[in-house]
């Protein structure tokens, strides 16, 4: 065993269903991705576009494997109108299952003053299930960074690492609007 349990996956070309089953048979949950269920930034949720997610999103609710529907990754400012209407059409149609958004790390706006600002107002106007951010906390560091920053508490030299130093401010920014939606 692999010791985790969901998978962060997209079908690509095959069937939904089918991917579902390999899942399934894996022991495994989906977070599932689809082109008909992104929000891209231009997102026109037409009459065309509803039915399909209407149809995808009936077809593969009851499947044992279904985890969660992916909607977005780091969504901009302008994206969040749009990818409101496709979490509540997504929700109107399977209440039970989560709709997935990753959120940037509050490190930088995409249009909004500050990205804590633009995760606030994602909250306010999605109301969230659960809060996703990744910030790629640790990374190799190099020589030169390690020289440069030597001494400092983030710095492992050791082991060649470096931690970010905003980690514990994202950490609390996003553990204060966890409370404040309640999730």
């Amino acid at each position: 065993k692999a010791g985790f349990t969901v998978n962060f996956g997209d079908p690509g070309s095959r069937d939904p269903i089918e991917i579902l089953d390999i899942h399934h048979k894996a022991g495994l949950r989906m977070i599932f991705n689809h082109p008909t269920l992104h929000v891209d930034d231009n997102l026109v949720l037409n009459p065309k576009r509803r039915k399909a997610v209407e149809t995808l999103v009936r077809r593969i609710k009851d499947h044992p494997a279904l985890y969660m529907y992916g909607l977005r990754d780091e969504p901009r400012l302008k994206t969040l109108k749009p990818l409101n209407e496709m979490a509540r059409l997504v929700r109107s149609l399977d209440s039970y299952h989560p709709c997935y958004i990753n959120h940037n790390p509050p490190i930088g706006g995409r249009e909004a003053a500050t990205a804590e600002e633009l995760v606030r107002k994602a909250c306010d106007l999605i109301p969230p299930d659960f809060l996703s951010y990744d910030h790629y906390v640790m990374c190799v560091a190099s020589q030169p960074e390690l020289q440069a920053e030597a001494g400092a508490p983030w710095m492992f030299p050791e082991a060649h690492l470096r931690v970010k130093p905003d980690f514990y401010q994202c950490l609390q920014c996003f553990r204060t609007l966890s409370q404040v939606h309640h999730v």
